[in-house]
C-alpha cells in the first residue's frame, strides 16, 4: 500500500513540472505527499462507489473514472488536494483519440464560412457551444431552448414583422415594378426616335445631293458606256 503508484506518480510530477526552478521541485514534493494521504481515502471511497461501477455493469463509468469526478465534485478535496486535482481535470477533459478535435474543426468550418469571416469570437463560441454540446435535434430539450431564444430576442428590442406568406405585395414593390417597365418604355421609345433620326439625315443628303447636280447639269452617268481606245501602231 505504501509503495502503490508512486512511479506513476513520479512520471505525472516529472512531465508537469519539468523545469529545473524551486517551485516545480517543491510542487513534484507535495504531488507525492498529497498522493499519499490520497490513498487512505481511497480506501474509505469503496463503500460509496455504485455497487454496477464495482461490477463493470455501467460501460461509460468505471471506477477510476469516478473516483476523478468524485474528486471534482467535493469543495474540500481541492483543498486538500489541489494539485491531484489539477490533474483530476486534466485527464477528464484530454480526449482519449483525435475524434472530438476533427469533430470541432468541422464544426468550424461549418459555422465560419467566407460569407461569415467576420464573425467575432464570443459569437463563434457560442454557436460551437450549440453545435457541439447542444440537445438533439427535434427533442423537447431542443424545442424549449429554440423557444426560450426566440423569446430573449424578440425582447432585445423592437422587431418588425414580416408580412405572411401568400399576402399581396407591398407599395415598394408595386412602385418598382412600375419604374421597371417605365424604363422599359423609355429604351423602346428612345431606339425608334434614333431609327427615324437616321432615316431622316438620309433623305436630306439625297436631296441635297439632287440639287448640286441640277446646280451643275450634270447627266446621269450610272450606266457607264464602254470607251474605245484605238492605239496606232505606227504612230510613234
Amino acid at each position: 500500500m505504501q509503495e502503490y503508484g508512486l512511479k506513476h506518480i513520479e512520471t505525472l510530477a516529472k512531465y508537469f513540472y519539468n523545469k529545473s526552478n524551486l517551485s516545480c521541485e517543491v510542487k513534484k514534493h507535495q504531488l507525492q505527499a498529497e498522493w499519499g494521504k490520497f490513498k487512505f481515502d481511497l480506501l474509505e471511497w469503496k463503500k460509496v462507489v455504485p455497487k454496477d461501477v464495482v461490477d463493470g455493469k455501467c460501460p461509460t463509468v468505471t471506477t477510476t473514472t469516478w473516483t476523478l469526478h468524485h474528486i471534482l465534485k467535493q469543495p474540500s478535496y481541492r483543498h486538500f488536494y489541489p494539485l491531484l486535482s489539477n490533474l483530476a481535470e486534466c485527464r477528464l477533459s484530454i480526449p482519449i483519440s483525435n475524434a472530438w478535435p476533427e469533430r470541432g474543426a468541422s464544426a468550424l468550418k461549418r459555422i465560419k464560412t467566407r460569407l461569415r469571416s467576420r464573425l467575432q469570437n464570443d459569437m463563434l463560441q457560442a454557436l460551437m457551444q450549440v453545435s457541439i454540446n447542444g440537445p438533439p435535434l427535434h427533442s423537447e430539450q431542443c424545442k424549449e431552448l429554440v423557444r426560450d431564444s426566440v423569446q430573449l430576442w424578440l425582447k432585445q428590442k423592437k422587431r418588425r414583422i414580416l408580412p405572411k406568406k401568400g399576402a399581396s405585395t407591398n407599395h415598394r414593390g408595386s412602385v418598382s415594378e412600375q419604374v421597371e417597365m417605365a424604363d422599359v418604355g423609355v429604351q423602346v421609345e428612345t431606339v425608334e426616335a434614333d431609327q427615324n433620326e437616321a432615316s431622316a439625315n438620309e433623305m436630306a443628303l439625297e436631296d441635297e445631293d439632287e440639287a448640286a447636280a441640277a446646280a451643275l447639269k450634270l447627266t446621269d452617268q450610272s450606266d457607264d458606256s464602254d470607251w474605245d481606245f484605238h492605239f496606232d501602231s505606227d504612230t510613234d
